[in-house]
């Protein structure tokens, strides 16, 4: 049958708003405007109007779908930028504590350097009013005695018997607990030669109860002593 399309309700067009229904009126129309005075085939518009309509959701459908994969892809991107931001946001913060921490830690270096600095100088001023000092070790702590600037030979200093008391006695006197005595015999190379061979005392054989040195019993001033220069009583106080 033929039929000649006079009035838009007659199109074979379900939804008005349709984009692909718009662009079928305006295919219908314009057939229908160049053959105003021919007859249609209904069958052939109506088969060319449903192959354009499915030909162009298909393209729609495409291009939705191609849209779709790029906004999940560029979604995945961002959560991706995000989370490195975040990661950079960390890694500054952690930097920002640690150089915090640094400079604390440098803060209480100097801090600690300048107490030691300031204990040797009182251990010093101990020693030099005492009379004892010990020279030639690594801190104030060691090094060969000296008693009232004069040195200590080493005989009786490395014995087990006398040894560590005589140490004892030096080291509490310094303001420590505890000391150990180093001679000729047992290890005393590391404080080095004394200069002077006048000793003040040899032969030194505390009993670990005196308060001082001087208190002990020993040989005094006695010049040489038969000691030689390297046979300095060496100490090594600890707490």
């Amino acid at each position: 049958m033929k039929h000649r399309f006079k009035e838009q309700e007659d199109w074979p067009l379900q939804d008005p708003q349709d984009p692909l229904t718009i662009i079928d009126s305006v295919e219908i129309s314009l057939v229908y405007s160049n053959e105003a005075k021919c007859d249609i085939d209904t069958t052939e518009v109506v088969r060319y109007v449903h192959f354009n309509r499915m030909l162009n959701r298909i393209i729609i459908d495409n291009n939705r779908r191609e849209i779709e994969e790029i906004e999940n892809e560029t979604n995945v991107v961002k959560d991706e930028l995000n989370a490195r931001k975040e990661e950079i946001s960390n890694l500054k913060r952690d930097l920002k504590k640690t150089k915090v921490d640094m400079a604390s830690m440098h803060s209480q270096i100097r801090l600690l350097s300048e107490q030691v600095v300031n204990e040797e100088k009182i251990h010093q001023v101990i020693n030099s009013r005492q009379g004892i000092e010990l020279r030639g070790g690594t801190s104030w702590m060691e090094g060969n005695l000296f008693v009232d600037g004069k040195p200590v030979c080493d005989d009786r200093w490395e014995t087990v018997r006398y040894g560590n008391q005589n140490a004892g006695v030096v080291c509490r006197m310094l303001g420590f607990s505890k000391g150990v005595s180093l001679g000729t015999g047992n290890g005393n190379k590391r404080f080095g030669a004394v200069p002077s061979t006048d000793w003040s005392m040899d032969d030194v054989a505390c009993t670990g109860t005196e308060t001082d040195i001087r208190q002990c019993p020993a040989m005094r001033n006695c010049g040489g002593c038969g000691c030689k220069a390297h046979e300095g009583a060496g100490v090594v106080c600890s707490n």
